[in-house]
């Protein structure tokens, strides 16, 4: 959408400005996403009736998925600090929880089988 497409803009203007290894995350993060998305497209469609063949997002799912590590990376540029290992590791953590949910999302709606609980016994 219009919207997702001006977040993704401002997320990544900020992201990317801040440090190079912050925008290959992002960028990473987004582009997987976004070839998820279309594997089994049409088998999601039939599936699920929110589901769209390009995944389109809005401003909303795109500032959920990002804003929090783009802040973490203006604040990062902002300290100056070339070696703050936690706001790195807070960024990274962001993105590794966000892209794990979106995958899940994305392939798991094309299990043939019920989810399982990987803590039960």
């Amino acid at each position: 959408s219009r919207s997702g497409g001006v977040a993704a803009f401002v997320v990544a203007v900020m992201t990317c400005g801040s440090h190079v290894k912050f925008g290959v995350t992002l960028l990473s993060f987004y582009q997987t996403g976004s070839w998820l998305t279309r594997v089994g497209a049409k088998r999601k469609m039939r599936l699920d009736a929110n589901s769209t063949e390009h995944g389109n997002r809005d401003a909303a799912q795109v500032l959920s998925c990002s804003l929090l590590a783009a802040i973490l990376a203006v604040v990062h540029r902002a300290k100056g600090c070339g070696a703050c290992e936690n706001l790195t590791a807070a960024f990274v953590g962001f993105f590794a929880c966000c892209a794990g949910d979106t995958w899940a999302s994305e392939l798991g709606t094309l299990a043939r089988t019920s989810p399982r609980l990987v803590t039960a016994p």
